[in-house]
């Protein structure tokens, strides 16, 4: 009898905060009505989620972003600086979406509200190595610079009529100290991100990251999927 091997095709993993996954920080609708988020749980303390003046809170595309930058941390080794470069057009490839001068625009939003948009915990952000919960504020990215591409290679641009009226770039970020930490103490969630990719509904995105990569749950996502449509709860994160 032959036995033929099967080829093992791999997995692209996102590791996340566990802390910060199991609070809310995206709203799963891209309104402005809100300007914060308010969070206590049973347990006692608050988290906040405070955004720039002026801007409004993370929505579903910050949400895919902030997927993606971890996922491209991860990747990279998860360097000690926390930097992750990249350009504008592979990045947005990489999260599905189309490539013009409108997403362009939405990255670079995206971008800057992670950097800017506080993040605020009175004994509530578990710190690992830390005898108490966090009692303070930080932010996702803790710096962001995107540099235009030079005249001659945007040039080069004009050959692609879809990249014709784009303005591409490319992007340096630093994921925040506060996040780095507990991922280098090993407190983190691992998610599949061909299975977050699979599902095209916000709420389901968010169940996934809440209740890991678990096969049990995947059948309360493909319902959330074939029926959501209802407005966020941000007490959705209490589920965790």
């Amino acid at each position: 009898m032959t036995f033929v091997a099967r080829r093992r095709i791999p997995t692209r993993a996102i590791v996340l905060d566990r802390s910060l996954e199991s609070l809310p920080i995206f709203r799963l609708s891209d309104s402005a009505e809100d300007t914060a988020i308010s969070f206590s749980p049973e347990s006692g303390g608050r988290w906040r989620v405070l955004p720039s003046p002026g801007d409004r809170l993370p929505g579903t595309f910050d949400q895919d972003v902030y997927i993606e930058l971890l996922h491209r941390y991860h990747e990279a080794g998860s360097p000690e600086d926390g930097v992750v470069s990249f350009t504008l057009h592979a990045f947005l490839r990489s999260i599905g979406r189309r490539v013009d001068g409108r997403t362009y625009e939405q990255l670079r939003s995206a971008l800057t509200r992670l950097e800017r948009t506080i993040l605020e915990s009175s004994g509530v952000y578990v710190a690992a190595g830390e005898a108490q919960p966090l009692e303070g504020r930080f932010t996702i990215l803790s710096s962001v610079s995107i540099a235009r591409r030079r005249m001659a290679e945007r040039e080069q641009f004009t050959l692609f009529p879809v990249l014709a009226a784009s303005e591409p770039g490319d992007a340096r970020v630093t994921i925040g100290p506060v996040i780095r930490a507990n991922i280098a103490a090993g407190h983190t969630v691992t998610l599949s991100a061909a299975n977050y990719l699979s599902l095209t509904n916000p709420v389901a995105r968010r169940l996934y990251r809440l209740l890991e990569d678990s096969p049990a749950v995947l059948v309360i996502f493909e319902l959330v999927e074939a029926g959501a449509g209802g407005r966020q709860q941000h007490h959705v994160a209490a589920l965790g």
